[in-house]
């Protein structure tokens, strides 16, 4: 049987049991989706629990999505860019981040006919998924993104990253951290 969660602090809100569960069951997969408050201070033992094989893999939410980072083995590009990661998965005893916020938000946009594409696009918050959205609309082609935040060094800080050298990536290969 797999183990999978999600992680945060509050996470008693999030709704990751009740949809991962129904996916569990409608697939048959062997496997259970708890919900774990983790605090701060207890992060990296959490991931050393699942280095050992304590989950299979596991979902972040706030506030660890970038408190995560240092702790984790390796990146996926997407989740390199970003400086974020909403799901690590166990591979060989690693533990790998991803980031598929800005995936979600690109095929939602696509599944309602809207290809962004050559648009310009504007991003309120540079939080984990702010950056992830960000991203992905680079990766999408999108022409122009604009960038706003209560604070304008985030801001700034968002619009520097190399997202944009990352454009012509195959793939999403993992990145040791």
């Amino acid at each position: 049987m797999k183990h999978f969660c999600v992680i945060g602090d509050p996470v008693e809100h999030s709704l990751s049991p009740r949809l991962h569960r129904r996916m569990i069951e409608l697939t048959g997969l062997d496997a259970t989706y708890d919900l774990c408050p983790v605090r701060a201070q207890e992060l990296e033992r959490f991931v050393e629990q699942a280095r050992s094989g304590a989950w299979d893999g596991f979902n972040v939410t706030m506030p660890h999505k970038e408190a995560v980072v240092p702790y984790l083995d390796g990146l996926s590009g997407t989740a390199a860019r970003c400086r974020a990661v909403n799901t690590v998965c166990m591979e060989d005893g690693r533990a790998i981040g991803h980031n598929t916020d800005g995936l979600g938000f690109i095929e939602s946009l696509r599944a309602h006919g809207f290809d962004p594409a050559d648009k310009t696009a504007l991003i309120i918050g540079t939080g984990g998924a702010g950056e992830a959205v960000t991203d992905a609309l680079v990766q999408a082609g999108a022409r122009l993104v604009y960038i706003c935040n209560r604070s304008v060094y985030r801001a700034q800080a968002l619009a520097e990253l190399p997202i944009g050298a990352q454009s012509l990536m195959k793939g999403d290969p993992v990145i040791p951290t």
